[in-house]
């Protein structure tokens, strides 16, 4: 991963008090967890072996964290400087 991307309008972020998380969104589920979406700027990599990295590491933070992700989605908003469409 080469930098998180807040999209065209720069909304792509999640705000928790004084803290802010560009390139990532998350949102509390009716069952207690989270759905955390990344929009990401990728280097020129494998992508889906890239998007099974990122969610594993996710998962493991989640853990060690103590919180409940139901859903984990990656977004590649551009590779190696061109945007995607």
């Amino acid at each position: 991963m080469a930098a998180t991307d807040t999209g065209p309008t720069g909304t792509f972020i999640t705000v928790a008090g004084s803290d802010r998380v560009e390139g990532v969104i998350c949102v509390a589920t009716t069952n207690g967890g989270y759905e955390v979406t990344l929009r990401l700027v990728c280097q020129l990599v494998p992508l889906p072996q890239l998007g099974e990295q990122i969610k594993a590491a996710i998962a493991t933070a989640a853990a060690i964290a103590r919180i409940q992700v139901d859903s984990v989605g990656v977004h590649v908003a551009g590779l190696d400087g061109m945007q995607v469409q």
